[in-house]
């Protein structure tokens, strides 16, 4: 923890919080809930390294059709440890914190910042630790082609506070970097393929006795475009009279005819999209009767 140079802290307090905060370098402070990565970071506390359980949530899906976009909230819960935290309760008689997280998280490898709020905190009873919930956001972030993996892992962490204090606010911020040899992997969002619908459409012509049937294929989120085949199968009650295979065109649209139908009857026209490398399959039906 480095102390910036407006902060007021007595040259006593702090080399006794030093000397308290080396004494309890290896506590690792309560349980935490359970969370997508629990880590240990090493952090700077007026000079002297000590370790900070910290624990890192998202609310980033597993899954995200490719083209569409999440922003995540991010939780992070840095703990201060109890030895650290009865110094700061009882040298500095600091009754609550609050302030805010500096956050950096790994997209890809690619840092990516977010200032994350922690909001008054009680310092809590003598000999616990005490935890620092923020929360925030990251960045938009938009799915690749279907197998594409975005990894989000943990990056340094400042954490700037303010103690409430008999004296006055104290300013305090403390330096954090993630220890070695942890996996810091939070979480992974993996791009899939979006959804389709399908419209049908069809029309007779008793004049021409034939059918005119339409498919209009649009993506869930409506970003990826259509492409691809629609299978056109014409059916009267529940038999299959007529089928035809025909191409999407550039607006995602397939047209089809059906000629030489007589019988009357009730009749269906069954529009199945099959998908493409991005849209999965939907399908669609119109009827119409023959007299």
């Amino acid at each position: 923890m480095s102390l910036r140079p407006r902060a007021r802290l007595r040259a006593a307090a702090a080399g006794s919080i030093v000397a308290l905060a080396a004494g309890s370098a290896v506590v690792m402070g309560t349980a935490q809930p359970a969370a997508a990565a629990s880590l240990n970071f090493d952090c700077n506390v007026l000079g002297n390294p000590q370790t900070f359980p910290v624990d890192i949530t998202s609310s980033a899906p597993a899954q995200l059709p490719t083209g569409s976009s999440t922003t995540p909230d991010l939780t992070t819960v840095v703990t201060i440890p109890a030895g650290l935290a009865d110094a700061l309760r009882g040298l500095l008689q600091a009754s609550s914190f609050s302030g805010v997280i500096h956050s950096t998280t790994l997209v890809n490898d690619v840092p990516q910042a977010a200032d994350l709020t922690v909001p008054q905190t009680g310092a809590g009873a003598p000999g616990t630790a005490i935890p620092l919930t923020a929360t925030g956001s990251l960045a938009p972030i938009t799915a690749g082609n279907p197998g594409d993996v975005t990894t989000l892992a943990a990056g340094a962490q400042d954490v700037v506070m303010t103690l409430v204090t008999p004296g006055g606010d104290q300013p305090l911020e403390v330096l954090c970097t993630p220890g070695a040899d942890q996996d810091l992997t939070f979480g992974t969002i993996t791009s899939v393929k979006d959804g389709s619908k399908t419209a049908a459409k069809a029309a007779y012509s008793a004049k021409h006795h034939a059918v005119a049937s339409s498919a209009k294929v649009t993506s869930a989120h409506g970003i990826v475009p259509a492409s691809g085949k629609v299978k056109f199968v014409l059916k009267r009650g529940s038999t299959a009279v007529g089928s035809v295979t025909e191409a999407l065109n550039d607006s995602g649209k397939a047209t089809a005819a059906f000629t030489g139908v007589r019988k009357s009857g009730s009749y269906t026209v069954v529009a199945s999209y099959k998908g493409s490398d991005l849209l999965k399959g939907s399908k669609d039906s119109a009827g119409f009767t023959v007299h």
